[in-house]
Order: C-alpha cells, then structure tokens, then sequence
C-alpha cells in the first residue's frame, strides 16, 4: 500500500475513494491543476521528506531504488493537494451555509435566548418567593418562641407569688382564724359570706408615697387609674421603646399583659428588671377598685384593707 501502513494517510485515503465513489463529489477536482499553488508544493515536498527520514530511522533502511522513492512522493503531494483543496471547498461551503441561512440562525439564537431570560425571569421569582415564605416562617418562629418565654416568665412570677401567700398564711398569728374560717364554712355551705367592701382612701394612702411604673393594660383603664395614682408613671405595652430611667428610679413594676404588649418593650422590661433587681408584680384584676387594692397589698406586705 502506498501509505506504509500509515494509519492516517490510509485514513485520509480511504475517505477519498469515498468521496470520489459518490456522484459529483470528487477529491480530484478538474480545476486542482489551475488552482495549485507553488508553494504548496514546497510545503509538501518538505512535509515528505520529513517523513521519509522519520520512516527511514524508524525502520533502519532506506528505500530500494531512486523510482520507488519518487512515485511515493508523488503520491503523498497529490494526496496533499487534493486534501488542501477539499478543505478550501469546505471552508467556501460552510460561508455558503452561515450566509444563506444567516436570518434564519439570528432567529434561533434570538428565540433560545428569550426562552433562558424567561427561565431567568422564574427562578428569580421562584427565590423571591422562597425567600419571602423563609422569612415568614422565621417571623413567626420568632413570635411563638416569645410568646412561650413571656408565659413562662409570667407562670414564674405567678408561683413565686403563690408561695410568698403560703409563707403569709403560716404565721401563727393568722393560722388560727384561717382555720375557723375554713371549718365553718365547710360545715354550713349555704351561708353566704359577704366580703367586707373594700377600703380605697387606705389603699390610696399606702401607695401615696410608692414610686411605681405601671406597664401595659388598655387606654382607658390605664385613664382610670391615673385619676386615683397620678404620680405613678405610665407607658403603654406596645410601645416600641422607654427610657431606661423610669426603671432605674421606680420602686416597683407593676405589669398588665392583658392587653397588646410588644415584643420589643417586654424584652427591654425583663432585661432591666433583671440588670438593676427590680420588684415585679404581674396584675390580675381589671376592675380598678380591686387593681388598686392588689398595688398597695403588694407594695406594702403588711397591708390588710
């Protein structure tokens, strides 16, 4: 074979007699002759050589005669020429192609570029949305465990107090009547005991000299109780912020979160109350004669209205 078993020059001649095979396609075009450049010539010519010595030190011997030599490189030029002009066609062929089909091609282009700025367009709404359902989530999270932190906070409070009343009620000098009152009124249910009305201008004189800070509760009882406590110091629970002092100088909190308290002003109030050892009490009541009573029996421990 005259490609020494060249796997590429065999290749390049199998494809070739392909090519040549089919009707009207050809390797060995008719204009090869007029189109054949001096220099491609040259280029092969150097291009043989080099091979033939890179053979020839491969193999250790030379070629047998000056003929078989120069018959082989005529058909290494010609198949060099023929594959420099089948590329040449190609490239006309393929600037052929781009042309022709060019507007066709640009709308193509133009139409898989909209659809990926529209799959753009979705993701980023996709994240958007994502993001939003992220922070709803983490907002509510945020809610419940604040709501959870002022109930046990409140529930606390509430059994400290609890055992403050069981520590009252085993003094020896109230024991004896609380047990009286206990037995008589398990002995005749049908008694009906009347609390004694409560006395305001006493409870109004032991809160007279407390410096309170009352927190929380609706507008109109907050009203109500400044007509009979007007120099306690009042602030709103959903107030979103307070000055520091009123903590400071108060003697005792007095807190109701019956109504809308922000998140804001109760952190701030436990966090203070805990920093300077503030007294807290939590208000149960809503009417404002018993609201009253609850204020100086807490602030004044030994008060019995």
């Amino acid at each position: 074979a005259p490609w020494h078993n060249d796997r590429r020059l065999e290749g390049w001649a199998h494809c070739n007699a392909y090519l040549s095979s089919l009707e009207g396609i050809s390797l060995l075009s008719p204009k090869l002759t007029a189109q054949t450049k001096e220099r491609d010539v040259e280029l092969l010519c150097r291009l043989y050589i080099i091979k033939l010595t890179a053979e020839t030190m491969q193999s250790g011997q030379a070629w047998k005669s000056k003929e078989e030599m120069e018959f082989d490189c005529t058909e290494f030029v010609m198949f060099g020429l023929n594959l420099l002009d089948f590329v040449r066609e190609y490239k006309k062929a393929r600037k052929y192609y781009f042309e022709q089909n060019a507007a066709h091609l640009c709308s193509e282009v133009d139409n898989l570029k909209k659809q990926l700025s529209d799959c753009e367009v979705e993701i980023r709404k996709l994240n958007a949305d994502l993001t939003a359902k992220n922070n709803l989530l983490l907002a509510k999270e945020e809610k419940i465990n604040s709501l959870v932190f002022r109930q046990k906070f409140v529930l606390n409070s509430v059994i400290n107090e609890n055992e403050q009343l069981k520590t009252k009620l085993k003094q020896p000098a109230n024991s004896s009547d609380t047990i009286t009152n206990v037995k008589k009124i398990q002995a005749d249910n049908t008694v009906t005991i009347s609390n004694p009305p409560l006395d305001i201008e006493a409870s109004l004189k032991v809160l007279g000299n407390v410096h309170a800070l009352v927190i929380g509760g609706a507008e109109n009882w907050q009203a109500k109780l400044k007509n009979k406590l007007s120099h306690f110091t009042y602030i709103y629970g959903d107030a979103t912020s307070f000055d520091e002092e009123l903590i400071i100088h108060a003697d005792i909190i007095f807190v109701n979160v019956r109504c809308k308290f922000s998140h804001n002003c109760f952190y701030k109030m436990i966090k203070l109350i805990r920093q300077y050892e503030k007294r807290i009490v939590f208000l149960s009541k809503t009417n404002i004669s018993l609201t009253i009573h609850e204020m100086a029996s807490a602030a004044d421990s030994s008060f019995v209205a």
